[in-house]
């Protein structure tokens, strides 16, 4: 069998195609399930999940921003429990501090009520 060049060229024109054609449709359909997905869990669309928030809340409302990391579902236990560690050791030398400086400043106006 003797192939011409032109008919070669014609089928390998029809293979690349067929190739370019599956693997267009996989990837359409690998989108598409990914897309469902997405659309069915919508943990993924809260807000208040994004990392952006969660340190926003905890630099506003510390400890209070605590249920954020529980409730949220693609943290690891390890990390979960790792931050609330961390936020309970920062929250308890932040109120000795808070505690510590009213102290000085009562011991302060004290001080200057004697002097009047």
């Amino acid at each position: 069998m003797h192939l011409h060049l032109n008919q070669v060229t014609h089928l390998y024109t029809c293979f690349a195609l067929c190739v370019t054609t599956l693997l267009y449709n996989k990837s359409i359909a690998l989108i598409s399930h990914l897309q469902y997905y997405s659309l069915m869990d919508p943990v993924i669309d809260k807000w208040y999940f994004k990392n952006r928030f969660v340190v926003f809340a905890f630099l506003c409302a510390g400890p209070l921003a605590l249920p954020l990391i529980w409730f949220h579902p693609r943290y690891s236990q390890n990390f979960k429990i790792i931050t609330t560690a961390i936020i309970a050791i920062a929250s308890y030398l932040l109120a000795n501090a808070f505690i510590q400086s009213t102290k000085s400043i009562l011991d302060s106006y004290q001080d200057v009520m004697k002097l009047m």
